[in-house]
């Protein structure tokens, strides 16, 4: 199954979002998760979550070692991951929520 990655949703989504009228960061804002390159060069440029593939794949190793171990026992589990977040110009203001129409 394709996955898209945050470069493929930032080149086909932008256009789209100024086809409507949705400028960035005015009306939407973007985040991409990992940091890619372009992120910083990208007009505005993305602001971004920075994840330690690191820590992400030594938690994956040791679950699945147990595992091969036979250690069956485990009930599925969550990992809170670390995160650092760069703030760059395609985020906007948190603006307050719009009421409801009751619809």
């Amino acid at each position: 199954m394709p996955r898209a990655s945050t470069v493929d949703l930032i080149l086909t989504e932008r256009p789209l979002l100024s086809m409507v009228g949705c400028r960035i960061p005015d009306d939407v804002s973007i985040i991409s998760i990992g940091d890619p390159d372009f992120a910083r060069t990208h007009v505005p440029p993305i602001a971004a979550l920075r994840v330690s593939t690191d820590d992400i794949v030594e938690r994956t190793v040791e679950l699945l070692l147990k595992r091969i171990k036979g250690d069956r026992s485990m009930p599925p589990q969550r990992a809170l991951v670390q995160f650092d977040f760069k703030p760059r110009q395609s985020c906007g203001p948190l603006r307050a929520p719009v009421a409801s129409s009751g619809l």
